[in-house]
């Protein structure tokens, strides 16, 4: 394309117009034979790990917050809005205060509060990115959980 430049302006515009080389680059396989990008160039990595049972004072501003049972196993992903949503419904229930204190709710309590359990679907950092879609089809979905291979 470089070297259509230098000879006509006209024609490279034609050429980088119709041309798929980068389309081409951008999809082609991986060594696992998934089509490219995958999850794990675009996944975000803004998260915090926590124990369902764990206050809510514990909270680090992250962009996301996922949830483990004592096992270990996951129970659900959220975000701020979530967090937020839970503490204005816990104020003024007793019809006389206006501050929550953190230490006395768990994550759990947000995860069972607004139904947000599995909501989320685990695939590998070298899946191709074009399942999302039949990913985020699935009944409760919202998230996707990229783990490393």
């Amino acid at each position: 394309m470089d070297v259509l430049s230098w000879i006509d302006t006209e024609t490279y515009l034609w050429a980088k117009h119709h041309s798929t080389v980068n389309t081409m680059l951008r999809t082609s396989p991986s060594a696992s034979g998934e089509a490219k990008p995958h999850f794990g160039d675009r996944c975000d990595s803004d998260i915090q790990v926590v124990l369902e049972t764990d206050s809510l004072d514990v909270y680090q501003n992250n962009r996301f917050v996922i949830t483990q049972n004592p096992q270990g196993y996951l129970v659900s992903i959220f975000e701020h809005r979530h967090i937020l949503r839970f503490v204005l419904s816990q104020l003024d229930t007793d019809g006389k205060s206006l501050a929550v204190d953190l230490s006395e709710y768990s994550f759990g309590d947000i995860t069972t509060s607004q139904d947000l359990n599995n909501n989320f679907q685990c695939c590998a950092s070298s899946e191709s990115l074009s399942k999302a879609r039949n990913f985020f089809k699935q009944r409760n979905v919202n998230y996707i959980v990229v783990r490393d291979d």
